[in-house]
């Protein structure tokens, strides 16, 4: 990538991680219309046509013969044009249930131009995921500025309460999820706003995002909130976690 373009010197560019496994990219319509709708919305041309970029991400996973992996699409500002760049990353299998960590202390800004878009902007989140590592946590749950859950550095957050689904609503700044997504289509959910503490009453809490799909949460702390769950055995999350493999399946490009 050219060093003087504004994709490389100033992360201008929006990208899209795609599951590719079973010879299926996993919901590619979906990440190709919200890469497109990004690109609109921050006038960055994407004027390539989807059966050209389907041909690229066949010849890599051809050259580099995979088999299970993630395949990566950005779309960047070079100097002179705009570029879209296939590449690909290991899949790295989550844990079959995962602990989070609040983080107070940077709060997500919904006003953000970059607010809901995959941007190549990513330098604070995943600073915020080293720090949440570090302390032994698999991910950092991010809040807005007045104290509503938003999202994880890396998926987006649910939880259950009195049987009812609930997840943080667009308008506090979070990513549309592909997966978020697919959920809403398939079970009933509250997108609404919702302080942390509220966590704490929880049956279950989730988090979603293209790797891993459904991940059950089973410990939340940090902030003064220190709260546990058996979200993997939960009757919702089990019947969201199936639902989704046959959505993923069904809305799966075979490549």
């Amino acid at each position: 990538m050219d060093p003087q373009g504004a994709g490389f010197a100033y992360g201008f560019g929006l990208f899209e991680t795609i599951k590719f496994s079973a010879g299926r990219l996993a919901l590619w319509q979906a990440h190709w219309a919200r890469l497109q709708a990004s690109a609109n919305t921050l006038k960055l041309d994407c004027d390539f046509k989807e059966s050209a970029v389907l041909d690229a991400i066949r010849s890599l996973i051809d050259q580099d013969q995979l088999v299970d992996s993630m395949i990566k699409v950005s779309l960047v500002r070079a100097r002179f044009s705009t570029q879209l760049l296939v590449y690909s990353r290991p899949r790295i299998s989550a844990p079959s249930s995962v602990e989070l960590q609040l983080e107070p202390l940077y709060p997500l800004n919904p006003q953000s131009l970059l607010a809901g878009h995959k941007t190549h902007n990513y330098m604070e989140n995943f600073a915020i995921l080293e720090g949440a590592r570090r302390a032994g946590s698999y991910d950092a749950i991010r809040l807005d500025p007045l104290g509503y859950l938003a999202e994880t550095t890396i998926g987006n957050l649910f939880y259950i309460n009195k049987g009812h689904i609930c997840t943080p609503a667009r308008r506090h700044g979070i990513l549309p999820g592909v997966v978020r997504a697919a959920l809403l289509t398939l079970h009933a959910v509250q997108e609404g706003s919702y302080f942390a503490d509220q966590l704490q009453a929880a049956e279950a809490v989730f988090m979603t995002n293209s790797g891993a799909g459904v991940l059950p949460v089973s410990r939340v702390t940090g902030a003064g909130t220190d709260c546990s769950f058996e979200s993997h055995a939960h009757p919702l999350v089990v019947e969201l976690s199936n639902a989704f493999s046959q959505y993923e399946q069904k809305h799966s490009q075979l490549v």
